[in-house]
């Protein structure tokens, strides 16, 4: 019996699916949205290794935003609340797909889309006073609308406007596929708390 177990386990490890399989078989090919985990994460392929779909950083996670995802991984979902960057989602996974060291630099910004209330002409600035860093600014426009700017080196992207946006006119997008914002004023903006 004993030579049978070993056997099994053996066959178990070498029948586990590789990411990239993973990720095809669910949908998720190279074009596919990028998923958005915890700022602790790993780059994906490594984390798709390594976690094994444990609940421990999604009830250690004191903002309940990291819920279970699709494919059985936890996903940040920055809609309820946002990420304070505790680390307390790190310190309980014991598998190493949450590690700040191993992790890439959290490159998610926010985004301000065209339904956002400011930029048809009501009077809203939510984003602006929920935002920590104060890396929304306004800048007022014609026929009494103000254009909602956003400060990229300013911006955390920890979601703090996204779950108080009345009309869910925010989103987070990674640094690298935002336009260049440089044509952006950036003289009346406050400082830093």
């Amino acid at each position: 019996m004993p030579e049978t177990a070993e056997r099994f386990n053996k066959e178990k490890i070498e029948m586990q699916m590789d990411p990239s399989r993973r990720r095809f078989l669910s949908g998720r090919g190279a074009s596919a949205k990028p998923v958005m985990r915890s700022p602790y994460a790993v780059p994906q392929e490594l984390f798709e290794t390594l976690c094994e779909g444990c609940p421990d950083c999604i009830k250690a996670c004191p903002q309940q935003i990291l819920k279970q995802g699709g494919n059985g991984f936890p996903e940040l979902v920055l809609q309820i609340a946002a990420c304070v960057f505790c680390g307390d989602c790190e310190r309980v996974c014991q598998k190493g797909a949450l590690d700040h060291k191993q992790a890439r630099p959290w490159t998610w910004r926010a985004q301000i889309g065209t339904n956002c209330l400011a930029l048809n002409g009501v009077v809203c600035r939510t984003c602006g006073d929920h935002c920590v860093e104060r890396a929304i600014a306004f800048r007022l426009m014609t026929a009494g609308r103000s254009q909602p700017l956003i400060d990229l080196d300013r911006c955390n992207g920890c979601g703090a406007c996204l779950s108080v946006c009345p009309t869910h006119s925010i989103s987070l997008q990674e640094l690298h596929t935002i336009k260049s914002q440089a044509e952006r004023p950036k003289e009346n903006w406050g400082e830093k708390a």
